[in-house]
């Protein structure tokens, strides 16, 4: 698996982009941390046998819960482009990270992006 990080910086928020790939598979997250809420977002640049997508989030970078699951388009050949707004604002530092669950079971997990609270907003 390969995996790299951009980072891109906005007035209104700061996105971060980790990529998660195999052969067929590239799942790239953004997460932008807005005033009351995150928002997740994530792209696959061509579906191959994929089932599903967990969105997870841990607030000790460790322990990963699901909070959001998105069935996937299946097989095709096209980008897609999925979304999830967390509006849980409670938890100061958290991290997410999306897993793809192909058809025959096996997985592939982006790298995590951390999200902190602070007076101005920041992804890094």
């Amino acid at each position: 698996m390969k995996t790299s990080i951009l980072t891109l910086a906005f007035s209104a928020f700061t996105m971060l982009t980790a990529t998660a790939q195999s052969t067929s598979n590239s799942v790239v997250l953004q997460t932008q941390k807005l005033s009351y809420e995150t928002i997740i977002s994530w792209e696959n640049n061509k579906e191959v046998n994929a089932s599903n997508y967990l969105v997870q989030k841990s607030t000790n970078g460790i322990d990963f819960k699901i909070v959001a699951y998105q069935s996937a388009q299946g097989s095709t050949p096209f980008s897609q482009t999925y979304s999830f707004v967390d509006f849980d604002d409670t938890a100061k530092n958290v991290q997410y990270k999306v897993v793809l669950i192909l058809m025959d079971g096996s997985q592939i997990t982006s790298s995590p992006s951390q999200c902190l609270d602070q007076a101005l907003v920041n992804c890094d």
